[in-house]
């Protein structure tokens, strides 16, 4: 399993925050690598680009914190298992976010080749293009 983490500062109150990442139809509009996202009720379909190749995934919501906490994990799509985690947290200048991102590609051994030589490298260049649009929306 593969985990990925991202601490920073948003200046904008934890309910913009929140709003903005508890809504998975809002993720096209401030992360570059999601198309598409269709809610109903916890659960979500989305459709996303990495690294060029169109994945589909379903998630479900694993825990929901108003303001706080946002959690998801995949039920279904490409990934062999995968978990989307933010915790937000008052600051005097708005929120720190914290972001985990934990997924193991399919395919045992050829697919942790393939995340070591380049796939971990795809998530973390859509974690950073994300965050940069999360700041964008929050920050207007």
């Amino acid at each position: 399993m593969t985990k990925i983490v991202r601490t920073f500062e948003v200046a904008g109150p934890p309910e913009n925050v929140f709003g903005l990442l508890s809504d998975p139809e809002k993720w096209p509009r401030w992360a570059p690598f999601v198309r598409q996202a269709s809610r109903i009720g916890p659960k979500t379909h989305w459709i996303y680009d990495m690294g060029g190749m169109k994945v589909e995934a379903d998630t479900e919501v694993t825990e929901s914190s108003e303001n706080r906490v946002y959690a998801f994990h995949q039920t279904g799509g490409f990934l062999a298992s995968g978990t989307t985690r933010f915790d937000i947290e008052p600051t005097q200048q708005g929120s720190k976010v914290t972001w985990t991102a934990e997924y193991e590609l399919p395919y045992s051994y050829l697919g942790k080749l393939v995340d070591k030589l380049r796939g971990r490298k795809q998530f973390e260049e859509a974690i950073d293009e994300s965050i940069k649009g999360l700041k964008s929306r929050v920050e207007r």
